[in-house]
């Protein structure tokens, strides 16, 4: 069992990577190839790499003794150009062990480089879990209120969208159901390809009706979970399930055979209907 990176900060100056790519980007000296690639690392982790070839690594996860022994394996060493987290729980911020160019921390507002450009909405984590372990019910025994406005930022959170090669994809992290006036107004008005939420049985961020008014809500191309039990990726000490008896909930489901899941324009059509799952396939390259 290997726990290298717990609460490490900074390795950047070790890593033997550089930025040339990036110096030819900002100068527009590449030319796109290829289509939207999105690939899964498991639990919240997906790599979104451009037609440009800019990647964008969200959510990488790490373990936290206080936490237990969620992960029983190490995140890899990925080189990216880009990670960015949702929030400041364990399982989502380990900016600190991909070779990233740029990391960016619960990032609000508006990134753009080359054919991506990123948007962070700024709004709260679930804070009263409805799941077969409530474990927001630990405010009991901390005194901590999970509850906006006055929560601490470990309960704040940002839902990701990404717009890259004429689709948009969201990430939702753990936040609430029901994000606030401007957020909801600004995923309303944006379509969405690609939404990435978090829906596993066991409900232990959102409830089987919450992902499912998700998806009436903002109509979405294909949903697909994230933040559920996969043999390697997590372990049963995370009380996270398969995400599986969610999606035999629906009537329009598409196959996802591997980790990597390709993104064309109009390819999945924005009815909020239909849901793919990785299942047990994930990448650690």
């Amino acid at each position: 069992m290997r726990r290298r990176y717990l609460m490490e900060g900074s390795r950047a100056q070790s890593f033997d990577i550089n930025n040339e790519k990036l110096r030819k980007i900002q100068k527009g000296a590449l030319q796109p190839s290829g289509a939207v690639q999105v690939d899964y690392f498991g639990h919240s982790c997906i790599r979104i790499v451009s037609p440009l070839g800019l990647s964008i690594l969200i959510d990488p996860w790490r373990n936290d003794p206080d936490w237990g022994w969620w992960f029983p394996e190490d995140f890899p060493e990925v080189e990216v150009d880009i990670a960015i987290s949702t929030h400041a729980h364990f399982d989502h911020d380990a900016l600190h062990i991909p070779k990233a160019l740029i990391t960016m921390e619960r990032m609000v507002g508006t990134y753009a480089l080359g054919d991506i450009r990123i948007t962070g909405l700024a709004d709260k984590h679930m804070s009263a879990s409805v799941g077969k372990t409530r474990w927001t019910d630990i405010q009991k025994d901390t005194g901590e209120n999970f509850a906006p406005p006055g929560n601490n930022l470990h309960m704040d959170n940002i839902i990701y969208v990404v717009e890259t090669g004429g689709v948009t994809l969201a990430h939702w992290g753990d936040n609430r159901p029901d994000p606030d006036e401007f957020v909801d107004g600004y995923l309303r008005m944006n379509p969405i390809d690609v939404l990435f939420l978090p829906v596993d049985e066991s409900e232990h961020i959102l409830s089987y009706s919450q992902a499912d008014a998700i998806m009436q809500a903002y109509k979405p191309g294909l949903t697909i979970p994230i933040h559920y039990l996969a043999h390697g990726v997590n372990t049963v000490l995370s009380t996270l399930q398969p995400c599986d008896p969610w999606i035999q909930t629906h009537k329009n489901i598409v196959d996802i055979p591997s980790s990597r899941l390709t993104v064309t324009p109009g390819k999945f059509p924005q009815n909020g209907e239909a849901v793919a799952t990785f299942g047990n396939n994930f990448t650690r390259e």
